[in-house]
This record gives C-alpha cells, sequence and structure tokens, in this order.
C-alpha cells in the first residue's frame, strides 16, 4: 500500500505519478484488502475501474457544463499556452 500511496503524493511540479508494477505490487495489495480492509458489510473497498471511468466523465461533462452555464468555455482554457 505504500508504494501507491508514496508514488501518488503530490508536491509542485509533479502532475502524477506511474507505478510500475514489477513485483505484481497490485496483486498483493488485493490480497492485503481482502484480509485487512473489509468495508461495510465485509465488502471489498476496492471499485470496479470501469464504473469509476464511467463517473469521472459523467462529473467531467457535467463541470464542463456547469462552466458553461457562467461563462466559462474550458476547451478555450485548455489551449492557452503554458505559464
Amino acid at each position: 500500500m505504500q508504494t501507491i500511496a508514496r508514488a501518488n503524493r503530490v508536491f509542485p511540479g509533479k502532475h502524477s505519478g506511474v507505478i510500475v508494477d514489477y513485483a505484481n505490487v497490485f496483486t498483493s495489495l488485493e490480497k492485503a484488502l481482502a484480509i485487512y480492509g473489509q468495508g461495510k458489510g465485509g465488502a471489498s473497498p476496492v471499485r470496479d475501474k470501469q464504473k469509476l471511468v464511467d463517473e469521472l466523465c459523467k462529473a467531467i461533462d457535467a463541470a464542463t457544463i456547469y462552466c458553461a452555464n457562467k461563462g466559462v468555455t474550458l476547451a478555450a482554457i485548455e489551449q492557452l499556452p503554458p505559464r
């Protein structure tokens, strides 16, 4: 778990973390979560990745519409050159 947490820490100038799973850490993490990370009712806290992606897409669409209603065009902001 620490491997993933450390890779995903943010600090100035870091935009993302990349985890290269040479030792099959994710499988070990899933096993550990099955033993120690039981959620409510004994359910695993790990959620289906595609469902999370779908939820994220819906949230991005909602945010885009909200901003457009406020006169903010996100696509135009994305085209601005970096500072």
